[in-house]
């Protein structure tokens, strides 16, 4: 399977997850809080998919600005 279907479905898959979290499993919070925890969500399988699709070797290349 080429790897953009694989980008493809698993971002398909955690948008409905995400869409899910903000209708069903926030309930009764406000909403500011909701968006904070919708946003630490996608931020966490953002970094997740970061570390299992970036190289090893890449990440080295990592610079802090002056």
């Amino acid at each position: 399977m080429k790897i953009w279907i694989v980008y493809a479905i698993s971002s398909m898959f955690l948008a409905g997850l995400t869409a899910f979290i903000a209708k069903k499993g926030l309930e009764g919070i406000s909403g500011d809080l909701g968006l904070t925890v919708r946003t630490l969500f996608v931020f966490l399988f953002t970094l997740i998919s970061a570390v299992v699709a970036v190289p090893i070797k890449d990440w080295s290349l990592l610079k802090m600005p002056n």
